[in-house]
């Protein structure tokens, strides 16, 4: 678990070169919902982030999911990953990630 925690934490931090680590050169980044996204290669965060908080961390062989948030000033997003290594050992790479953004809406 300790590995999609760094993961998501330099994802939020748009820390391209460190995401890449885990990722296999044929991986496939899926934003989700947007029909004109690219998929493949990175999806960067939505928002340059101030802060954020990851809720959730779920784990079994060679999938896991993450949810959680980004804030920028007044503005949140919500975000879960779901995520596929290519082998369950600690070092496999990822394979598939499937991203999954949400505007937080607000209630005045």
């Amino acid at each position: 678990m300790a590995i999609v925690v760094d993961l998501v934490s330099a994802w939020a931090a748009d820390q391209e070169h460190v995401v890449r680590e885990w990722l296999r050169k044929d991986v496939e980044w899926t934003l989700v919902g947007d029909a004109t996204a690219t998929t493949g290669g990175y999806v960067p965060p939505p928002i340059s982030t101030e802060r954020g908080e990851i809720l959730t961390v779920l784990s079994h062989g060679r999938v896991a999911a993450c949810d959680g948030y980004l804030q920028q000033g007044g503005e949140r997003v919500d975000f879960c990953h779901v995520i596929r290594f290519a082998g369950a050992t600690k070092t496999a790479q990822i394979r598939e990630i499937r991203t999954y953004l949400q505007p937080a809406v607000r209630s005045e």
